[in-house]
């Protein structure tokens, strides 16, 4: 069975993937924004997959936190197979309108707490010496509504989370011997459920981490980003 976690339930789409996951029997951590530590699932109907999901939160901005977080999942799944990191500038626009947050708050949410993030599943992908870690993202659309100073931290808060993942992908791309993946995947503005249902069967394959998301031992981990639902070995930049 495997076992996923999925970065954050602020992200719809986040809690679309799980779904799917749990339709095949995989083991899901979600995390979400808040300040309690852990979720335990609810009891219900056995249909209602939403409720076999195990949800972690996560104080992005806190460094901490993210140590903790990942302490959690370790506890909770034993082992992780695969960890699925999203940025939706769409999704979070929805959150911003009111732009109650002060600039240098975005900026350590957005920007530094991702970091953490990743250094701590990086890490823990290092210790297990296997794994698979994909970075997604869906882009702001070009006019967002938001007063100039907010929409300047978010086009720096996409650009560090593109540079992020390349820099990820390259790392785990430079290491010989270690079956440790690294996908980078561009989201559309469309129907995401199709995607969401590509992302459940890349992340709860096992043969996907031994041969990468297109299946070819070179696309093990690539800086180029493909689209979501890709069959070929030709990626697309930012």
């Amino acid at each position: 069975m495997a076992r996923i976690l999925i970065c954050d339930t602020s992200i719809p789409f986040a809690g679309m993937v799980g779904k799917k996951l749990r339709e095949k029997n995989a083991s899901v951590a979600l995390v979400s924004v808040g300040s309690e530590e852990y979720e335990e699932p609810l009891e219900g109907d056995s249909g209602a997959l939403e409720s076999d999901l195990s949800k972690l939160h996560w104080k992005r901005h806190s460094q901490l936190s993210a140590k903790t977080l990942l302490l959690q999942v370790k506890n909770l799944l034993a082992t992780v197979d695969s960890a699925l990191i999203l940025f939706d500038g769409q999704a979070f626009l929805a959150d911003m309108v009111s732009g109650q947050d002060s600039l240098p708050a975005l900026l350590d949410d957005y920007v530094n707490g991702y970091m953490y993030l990743v250094r701590e599943v990086s890490s823990l992908f290092l210790r297990q010496k296997k794994g698979q870690l994909f970075f997604s993202y869906r882009p702001f659309p070009p006019r967002t509504g938001l007063p100039g100073s907010l929409e300047t931290v978010f086009a720096v808060a996409e650009s560090a989370f593109i540079r992020l993942a390349e820099e990820s992908a390259a790392y785990f791309a430079s290491l010989a011997g270690i079956p440790i993946t690294c996908q980078l995947v561009r989201l559309g503005d469309g129907d995401d459920t199709e995607d969401a249902a590509w992302f459940a069967e890349k992340l709860g394959s096992v043969e996907s981490a031994k041969t990468g998301i297109l299946g070819s031992i070179g696309a093990r981990s690539s800086s180029r980003w493909i689209k979501a639902g890709s069959r070929n070995m030709f990626g697309i930049r930012s």
